[in-house]
């Protein structure tokens, strides 16, 4: 799959801020540039949770100070948005990305603790992750009173 198709697929649901850094990513992984792209596709994870928890009347950053607002974990917004998705999106998500008995591969990257971890199969997983987070935008931001679920996986406008 070429970049161009990548932004066909991401366009319609996502910003596109968080499509070009997918496209990016993924020139990198065919590059071979494995570690490379997945320091890109975390930028475009953080940036998609973000507008998800956003989206749903979420909020992103905590005021302890009113002139200085702290920006809020990437756990603490998946646990806020989990109940605006399927449980089984939110496990996967908190499995992938931030449960310390699973992948954690957030706190891996995040904290430098990657000496061993294949970069290769990290970016299959969180591309997986970029795919799924592309379903939750997609149910997100659909009609519910104008659109139905094909059988195809696909959207039908009537």
């Amino acid at each position: 799959m070429g970049s161009s198709a990548l932004v066909v697929c991401f366009s319609p649901v996502m910003p596109q801020e968080a499509v070009d850094t997918i496209a990016a990513a993924h020139e990198r992984w065919q590059a071979r540039d494995h570690r490379s792209a997945v320091a890109l596709l975390w930028a475009a994870i953080e940036q998609i949770v973000r507008g998800l928890c956003l989206a749903h009347g979420l909020t992103t950053a905590s005021l302890k100070s009113v002139s200085f607002p702290q920006t809020r974990y990437l756990g603490e917004l998946l646990k806020d948005l989990a109940p605006q998705i399927s449980e089984n999106h939110a496990t996967y998500l908190d499995a992938a990305l931030v449960d310390g008995w699973s992948l954690n591969l957030r706190n891996l990257y995040a904290h430098g603790h990657t000496p061993g971890v294949d970069h290769s199969m990290a970016y299959g997983i969180l591309f997986h992750v970029v795919c799924v987070l592309r379903q939750i935008s997609r149910l997100s931001n659909r009609r519910p009173e104008t659109e139905r679920l094909c059988v195809d996986g696909g959207f039908d406008a009537t």
